[in-house]
């Protein structure tokens, strides 16, 4: 029954990860690097986390959290957002943070959405490369924000509407993921 309730190498690729984080931690290697490495993903952000507005509403934690970038070569700072509703659904790129916490929550401009369900956008500990769940995030926490392919089984056109950004309130159409675009090493 197992066979046909999962989507294939999902425990394998659990493993994977997992071991990657621990022996990276052992090598005081990047952790972030090495399971970006392991599941072919894409580090997003790496930042501070600024805010996160949370409410359970119908039995689901809604709202959103938000990364300031701390890269040094990101003059702008920018910001991500990152909806969530249970789990992350949407990651977006904002505006300079300074221009976000200025102009408050109501006059914030969403920018290009960079990620969204059914990709899974994850929220690691900077430092530890361990998860954060939803429900662990709190403002200051140094966190890289990782978006790791679906499986194309989760991307047919029958399971988007289930699975998709379509499904959960407030998301956009999906859009696959957009690569950062990092300046090239002098």
């Amino acid at each position: 029954d197992l066979m046909t309730k999962c989507v294939p190498g999902s425990l394998t690729n659990s493993y994977k990860l997992g071991h990657a984080v621990l022996c990276a931690r052992r090598e005081n290697s990047d952790p972030v690097l090495a399971v970006k490495n392991a599941a072919d993903a894409v580090i997003v952000a790496r930042g501070k986390v600024l805010d996160v507005p949370v409410q359970v509403t119908d039995a689901f934690a809604r709202g959103h959290v938000d990364v300031e970038s701390f890269a040094a070569w990101d003059a702008a700072r920018p910001c991500h957002r990152i909806d969530i509703q249970n789990e992350y659904i949407c990651c977006r790129r904002l505006p300079r943070a300074a221009d976000h916490r200025r102009r408050g929550e109501g006059n914030v401009e969403l920018g290009a959405v960079v990620v969204t369900a059914p990709h899974l956008i994850t929220i690691l500990d900077n430092d530890t490369g361990f998860p954060i769940t939803t429900e662990e995030l709190r403002a200051g926490q140094r966190v890289a924000v990782v978006a790791i392919r679906a499986p194309t089984l989760l991307l047919d056109p029958l399971a988007l509407p289930v699975v998709g950004p379509a499904h959960f309130m407030r998301a956009p159409e999906y859009g696959g993921i957009t690569e950062p675009v990092f300046p090239a090493a002098e």
